[in-house]
């Protein structure tokens, strides 16, 4: 038996508690995660759910910044955050690439740090972007999410977050 809740304001609609804990990300912002991560992430806390899929990384790429070429390409400048060794450090570095997405993967990929992405997801959350990533290196895959104050930025996030669960700290 279900448990009612408010009515949300997002949708008009009531809400079940099950239904609240089957999805930690609809849970706090009325949208639905991904099928294949919802069913990875059924019953998580949004603590437990967000040190998963958005770990501290010990890369993270960040501040994009696009300027248009000819021929349908963009120069990307972006910052790069690396800690080593309790040091942290942050450079900066130009890419052209066709898009912000292809810019960070090659970037991640120079790092020691490549993976292929499977699945891309982003969606607009008030004021902000979130990325659902799930992304593969050598049969191992994972889902990983990146929140930012633009796509570009939010799907730097996201790289960053399944690189570091793909590769951990040991690239860079």
């Amino acid at each position: 038996m279900f448990t009612q809740t408010p009515i949300s304001p997002r949708t008009g609609f009531q809400r079940h508690t099950n239904e609240l804990a089957a999805d930690p990300f609809q849970a706090r912002f009325g949208h639905n995660l991904p099928s294949d991560l919802r069913e990875e992430a059924r019953g998580m806390s949004w603590r437990t759910f967000t040190e998963t899929y958005a770990p501290t990384s010990a890369i993270r790429i960040h501040n994009i910044h696009a300027e248009p070429l000819p021929g349908f390409r963009n120069s990307y400048f972006t910052n790069i955050t690396t800690t080593r060794n309790g040091r942290r450090i942050t450079l900066g570095r130009d890419i052209v690439a066709t898009g912000a997405i292809s810019a960070c993967s090659n970037i991640l990929a120079d790092l020691g740090a490549p993976l292929e992405i499977l699945n891309f997801h982003q969606m607009e959350i008030f004021e902000a972007t979130v990325t659902f990533i799930k992304g593969t290196f050598r049969g191992r895959t994972v889902w990983a999410m990146g929140f930012g104050p633009d796509r570009d930025n939010s799907g730097a996030a996201a790289l960053s977050s399944a690189a570091h669960r793909l590769h951990g700290s040991n690239f860079a």
